[in-house]
């Protein structure tokens, strides 16, 4: 009998589907968490790894660093329709002027969109009022299931 203290990475399962706005479709949803957590990517080896700081072979290497935000979200017409959204550094301007002292950006009502026709074009986002909702996702919870999207064989990691 062997004794594992992981399961196999292929049996690791993300615990929310990731979504990531698509051109020419606005994506409507509300905020399910208070916050928004974040952490610096590379695109390297034909996926994005997160930047380790220390001896990461990205750095090493010149890659370009990418700020890459996660929020667990809800459709705005059914918010029990849960997915992780990606956004980009270029909403966060936006999303920060709604953002309140006691609830964050908890219940916040946005739209997000792509400026162009590409899939990596710039990410666009209007902010409108707020649901009355439960917070479903503390800041530990989120940074969990971040964490987990970029494990797969004890290195941190997330193809695209």
């Amino acid at each position: 009998m062997k004794f594992k203290d992981r399961p196999d990475p292929a049996l690791i399962r993300r615990p929310l589907k990731v979504v990531r706005v698509k051109p020419a479709e606005a994506l409507r949803v509300v905020h399910l968490s208070r916050v928004i957590v974040g952490l610096d990517t590379h695109w390297f080896g034909g996926s994005t790894i997160a930047c380790t700081q220390t001896e990461c072979k990205a750095c090493d290497r010149d890659v370009p660093i990418v700020w890459k935000g996660f929020v667990p979200v809800g459709k705005m017409s059914d918010p029990t329709q849960v997915a992780l959204l990606q956004i980009t550094p270029n909403v966060i301007g936006t999303l920060e002027q709604y953002q309140l002292p006691t609830l964050g950006y908890l219940g916040l009502e946005v739209v997000y969109e792509r400026a162009g026709k590409r899939l990596n074009s710039p990410l666009k986002c209007k902010c409108y009022s707020r649901q009355s909702v439960t917070e479903t996702f503390d800041r530990k919870r989120v940074v969990e299931i971040v964490q987990a999207l970029f494990r797969v064989n004890g290195r941190l990691t997330f193809a695209e």
